[in-house]
């Protein structure tokens, strides 16, 4: 009896089977894990881009209330308001602080120009009047010559962003 031939022989067939045993569970795992990865991956992008949907809806929206603001300072703080400049501080007050201003991150660096400007004036006209006359004629100039044309040119820039977008008022 010469066992030790089988007995190499015997330990080869327990490698392979070995061998055969460890890419078994290999391909259990890859056949597991591949469809999760797979999943993962478009659940990941699903989110992306819903993300980016309400971002743009956000952007839009934005860009909406801007346009009525513009129109409003165009229409009611120009030509037909009785006191002008009474009538810029209301708008000022009542529509950019409340709904505008917390959403300039969303416009582009030429409308935020045009806002810092407006921001700028509101502040001077609504501030207290030291310097009495001079102050007085400044915003009248203003009132009668820049802001119309503040206000057409932001209303111009705003369709120009909204016609990027693909968005029409």
């Amino acid at each position: 009896m010469c066992p030790a031939p089988y007995a190499s022989l015997n330990r080869a067939a327990q490698a392979v089977i070995r061998d055969l045993s460890t890419l078994m569970h290999i391909k259990v795992a890859v056949i597991i894990i591949v469809p999760v990865v797979i999943a993962a991956y478009f659940i990941t992008r699903k989110l992306l881009f819903a993300k980016q949907q309400l971002q743009e809806a956000r952007r839009i929206s934005a860009y909406r209330a801007l346009f009525k603001f513009s129109r409003m300072l165009s229409n009611d703080a120009m030509p037909r308001a009785h006191n002008k400049r009474d009538e810029f501080l209301s708008l000022m007050r009542e529509t950019y602080y409340c709904s505008i201003e917390n959403k300039k991150d969303r416009f582009s660096s030429e409308i935020n120009v045009i806002l810092d400007k407006l921001d700028r004036t509101y502040y001077k006209m609504a501030g207290p009047n030291e310097k009495g006359e001079a102050d007085q004629k400044w915003a009248d100039n203003f009132m009668e010559h820049e802001l119309y044309n503040l206000a057409t040119r932001l209303s111009d820039l705003i369709r120009i962003e909204l016609r990027d977008l693909s968005i029409i008022l």
